[in-house]
């Protein structure tokens, strides 16, 4: 499939969760994941956020090619039985490529971090040769990082006034993970000012895989 846009789905789990046999919940959990694994027009990547963020329980990676296609699976999402009890959505994020990076690899890195930006006036300040430039050097940045490191950068600024755009990292060594962004922080493109950091998500991929619960 080739996707064009890219939404983030942020859950947190209910006070109704710990009130479940541990049979219970990885029962619900093994059904969701399933639904997910076997939805044929939306491709989804799960992330475990609980232990580094206890308020957001895992995040959802949606690939689609049509808004048609987003309304379809959410509509079947919000139906599934995790989230009609025990789970709810806190936060969602709908992108863009903005095309300056590489592809994430689905199943390829063990986490993902998802880090939220808002573009400045002082960027937008700036000649578009400026703009052009300080983008390219930071495609230089990550393009070094290709071998370790899987970015991709995608536009928000259409669909949510909370953050202009957000980036979705993966990785599977966490120190390499750390020394790539201490490179790209130190870029002008962030040192300068241009962007202030909203907040960064960070998870473990959870395997999808289709069960007999499956749709």
């Amino acid at each position: 499939m080739s996707n064009t846009l890219t939404t983030v789905i942020q859950l947190t789990l209910s006070p109704a969760w710990e009130e479940l046999t541990p049979q219970g919940s990885e029962s619900l959990l093994k059904e969701f994941f399933s639904f997910l694994a076997g939805y044929k027009r939306v491709d989804v990547c799960a992330y475990n956020s609980q232990p580094w963020h206890p308020g957001i329980a895992y995040f959802l990676v949606c690939n689609f090619d049509s808004l048609d296609d987003y309304q379809k699976f959410w509509n079947r999402l919000n139906k599934q039985p995790l989230l009609e009890t025990y789970a709810k959505v806190i936060d969602i994020a709908l992108g863009v490529d903005r095309k300056v990076d590489n592809e994430l690899k689905p199943g390829g890195h063990d986490y993902c971090s998802l880090v939220k930006l808002s573009l400045t006036d002082k960027w937008f300040s700036l000649a578009i040769q400026e703009k052009q430039s300080l983008m390219g050097e930071l495609i230089n940045v990550v393009d070094n990082w290709g071998q370790k490191i899987d970015v991709r950068w995608l536009d928000a600024d259409a669909w949510t006034d909370e953050y202009t755009d957000y980036l979705l990292i993966q990785f599977t060594c966490l120190r390499e993970y750390n020394e790539f962004w201490q490179e790209v922080r130190n870029h002008p493109y962030f040192a300068s000012a241009y962007f202030r950091f909203r907040g960064t998500i960070m998870g473990a991929r959870s395997p999808l895989e289709i069960t007999t619960l499956s749709i």
